[in-house]
């Protein structure tokens, strides 16, 4: 048991514990270890970002992208595990993003938005003013932007 006089601490001390598992009754069961990539598993289920900052990436690329017209295109993002529900999306401002296709940019005009959804993969619809082709295909890339961020969430 810890104990400790009120008089000896002060704003500044801390304590730190490490390997510790609470456990429901009486009787203790053994220690439970797992590895990080379980627990980055475990924590993927419910939610997950992809950004430039991480990688100091001005142009980070963030999915494969089909071009189903002049204006409309769809990025398919394959989550890194199955999430606990088809997720919701969260991302910075579109004006962070820009389609490179046909050797060419071409920047978003509107909010990206969840075209399909599910557990597995998440397609995202991206809109642009004019310029892409039909059937081609193309990256959803950062466009010269360290903080463009896209991010899964499927939290209870």
């Amino acid at each position: 048991m810890f104990t400790a006089a009120s008089s000896s601490w002060s704003s500044s001390d801390y304590v730190e514990f490490s390997d510790v598992q609470l456990e429901l009754g009486k009787i203790a069961t053994p220690f439970e270890h797992r590895s990080y990539g379980e627990e980055l598993a475990s924590c993927q289920r419910y939610y997950y970002k992809i950004n430039s900052a991480e990688n100091n990436a001005n142009y980070q690329r963030f999915a494969m992208v089909n071009c189903e017209d002049s204006t409309n295109a769809e990025a398919l993002f394959i989550h890194p595990v199955t999430m606990r529900a088809s997720p919701s999306l969260e991302t910075t401002t579109y004006t962070g993003f820009h389609i490179f296709s046909a050797n060419a940019t071409r920047q978003l005009s509107s909010a990206l938005f969840i075209d399909q959804s599910s557990p597995y993969s998440t397609g995202v619809g991206l809109v642009v003013a004019s310029g892409l082709t039909g059937g081609y295909v193309g990256l959803l890339d950062a466009d010269n932007n360290k903080t463009a961020t896209i991010a899964f969430s499927a939290e209870l």
